[in-house]
């Protein structure tokens, strides 16, 4: 659906069923897959060390051999913040250090973060489900801000691109010249307020 359009990284939720898999073999997508744990406290993750790197050993295993696989998101809006965090994660980590060509990520809130690096965030989400005009705005300033990827809602890119044909022609030229530029719609005023009645 987005070859050719200028999209190079896409991520999916787990499970991934094996028809999308082999849909996404040979493509040029970098690809991350999100596991399911979130909501995890620091408590929660030394309490339940051992049940929880069995299962994340189990799903990180059956995509460990797809090779355009190049991150898999391991939490979800959990205490990565908190200050005993990185030495709670390093046995999860270490457990997966022979896959050189993964990435490890944890999601939270609208950001991404390598798990090795969870002070600064690698990428950025727009959380738009449905399209209107006014987002492009929003987009537009985190494509310039180019400190990180940007990912939509691909329900969000379907209909961005099909109303605003200019956003299609900005990404598959930002792609190729790594020049982003966007012609935006010209701003839509306030609606007029309704007068006050006495």
């Amino acid at each position: 659906l987005f070859k050719g359009s200028g999209v190079e990284y896409i991520e999916l939720s787990h499970p991934v069923n094996n028809e999308i898999l082999s849909l996404l073999e040979g493509t040029s997508f970098t690809v991350f897959v999100r596991l399911q744990p979130e909501f995890l406290t620091v408590s929660d993750l030394s309490e339940n060390k051992d049940t929880l790197l069995r299962q994340l050993t189990s799903d990180v295993n059956r995509y460990q051999n797809n090779t355009y696989i190049r991150g898999i998101g391991l939490l979800s809006n959990s205490q990565i913040a908190h200050p005993g965090f990185d030495e709670i994660i390093k046995p999860f980590l270490a457990s997966f250090a022979g896959m050189s060509s993964i990435s490890f990520y944890a999601f939270n809130t609208d950001k991404w973060y390598y798990l090795d690096n969870t002070e600064q965030h690698f990428a950025i989400y727009l959380p738009h489900l449905s399209f209107s005009e006014t987002d492009l705005y929003r987009f537009d300033e985190l494509m310039n801000s180019r400190n990180s990827l940007v990912f939509v809602n691909s329900n969000w890119l379907i209909e961005a691109v099909k109303n605003y044909a200019e956003l299609s022609q900005s990404i598959v030229e930002y792609k190729e010249t790594n020049n982003w530029q966007l012609a935006l719609p010209n701003a839509k005023p306030d609606p007029t307020p309704f007068p006050n009645w006495l």
